[in-house]
């Protein structure tokens, strides 16, 4: 998205022109002021937009009240690009300027515009309008959609939308996406990696309200449209686990995974990369480093009698062996407890006495605090069920032996009747 970040110059013009104190109309009957941020959008999807900037209010989007500024100054153009020209894979839109025959002129990066003169603008440019150098700081915030199961009417409803904000729409996952869509978050390879690359996962609304908004209106909060969470039987899900954890990008790092055939390694790989880790092929001839490897389960139909005794070899070895959904429960869980029997040299991130040099630690939210009071309560009250209602007396340890030595007195104590024969024997004696 495009948008216009105000030049300290327009705050000193308002405050110096009569009446500018006061909220600017705009084509669009919002009010807004001169200082404001202004985010670009399209009309239309796939049709240009342009922007008049100028001093009056008619017919004109962006009202600067300056004396230098002309009535019709200069022209903003939001275009669409198709897919052919993303050179980036992050940007369908293009902006440029163009002077409209101004008095006092358009300076770009402080060069002066020639009338009629259209120029692409890039990331930082600043342009200026007029001699008080009223104008802009030129931002381009990358906004790149990847879907997942939605239908095909919400699929292009979407990209209807994404076009709007300029948005590209990628069918596939990949380094350039911001934002991943869905209607509700399931286990799906690409909400596990919009989990290791720490981006929002949103509602289609999102999308759609990013697009109605007006020119000083900012794309929504993401934190305002989080997808409810749909649990599966494989899985156990709650809100927590689908939080922004730094942790999770590097959870698999001096890990390797191996894999017992080459279509589930290519299944899991993207994933397992995602967050740091290593997968290999397994190899009987190959080394085996114990303490790092992990050893994935193959399905039924690779098990075989030669790759259970390799898996008996492993788990001799020191080895984990773990089933292929145990991946993305660590990284559902922030946690190597699930893949680590034995800690590598690196450390694990969620063990303090473990942690690993520079290793990012998980943050407390409050979400996470309460998810971490709750999984410690629940942890005690098992505890406390499956202690014995009764407690051996405590003895110190300096004692313990001599206390273990010692025979106990079985005898009974004297009745009151041989208390008083043997006082009576004592008496008698001379």
């Amino acid at each position: 998205m495009w948008e216009l970040h105000p030049l300290p110059a327009n705050a000193e013009t308002a405050m110096g022109t009569q009446g500018a104190s006061d909220s600017v109309a705009s084509t669009q009957g919002q009010q807004f002021s001169p200082t404001a941020t202004l985010f670009l959008r399209l009309r239309k999807a796939g049709e240009p937009r342009e922007f008049v900037v100028g001093r009056g209010k008619a017919n004109t989007d962006i009202v600067l009240p300056a004396k230098s500024i002309s009535r019709k100054h200069a022209v903003l153009k939001l275009y669409h690009l198709p897919p052919a020209n993303l050179a980036d894979g992050t940007a369908c839109t293009r902006l440029t300027l163009r002077d409209c025959g101004s008095k006092f002129g358009t300076r770009l990066n402080g060069d002066n515009l020639a009338k009629e003169d259209e120029r692409t603008l890039k990331d930082g440019d600043e342009i200026q309008f007029g001699t008080q150098f009223t104008g802009y700081t030129v931002r381009r915030t990358p906004v790149v959609l990847c879907a997942t199961t939605l239908t095909d009417n919400a699929r292009q409803a979407v990209r209807t939308s994404a076009q709007i904000i300029g948005a590209p729409f990628c069918p596939q996952w990949n380094e350039h996406c911001t934002h991943l869509v869905t209607p509700e978050i399931k286990v799906t390879a690409k909400a596990v990696l919009a989990l290791c690359a720490m981006r929002p996962i949103v509602t289609p609304n999102w999308v759609k309200h990013a697009a109605e908004g007006l020119l000083s209106d900012p794309a929504p909060p993401t934190d305002e449209y989080v997808p409810p969470v749909q649990a599966t039987p494989e899985v156990e899900l709650t809100p927590v686990d689908w939080l922004p954890d730094p942790a999770r990008a590097s959870l698999f790092k001096g890990y390797v995974f191996l894999f017992f055939s080459r279509a589930q390694r290519a299944k899991a790989e993207e994933i397992v990369r995602a967050a740091g880790g290593s997968c290999d092929l397994y190899a009987e001839d190959a080394p085996v480093e114990p303490v790092c490897t992990v050893v994935v389960r193959p399905g039924k139909t690779e098990m075989t009698d030669s790759v259970r005794a390799a898996m008996a070899r492993f788990k001799e070895s020191g080895c984990v062996v773990i089933r292929d959904t145990e991946i993305t429960k660590a990284i559902l869980d922030a946690s190597r407890d699930r893949i680590s029997a034995r800690t590598p040299a690196h450390g694990s991130v969620m063990s303090q006495s473990t942690a690993a040099p520079n290793s990012p630690a998980r943050p407390r939210t409050k979400a996470t605090a309460v998810a971490s009071k709750r999984k410690a309560d629940a942890a005690q009250s098992a505890d406390e069920s499956a202690t014995p209602q009764f407690a051996l007396p405590s003895v110190p340890s300096e004692d313990c032996s001599s206390a273990l030595q010692q025979p106990k007195d079985t005898a009974k104590p004297p009745s009151k009747q041989q208390l008083q024969q043997e006082q009576q024997q004592h008496q008698q004696q001379p």
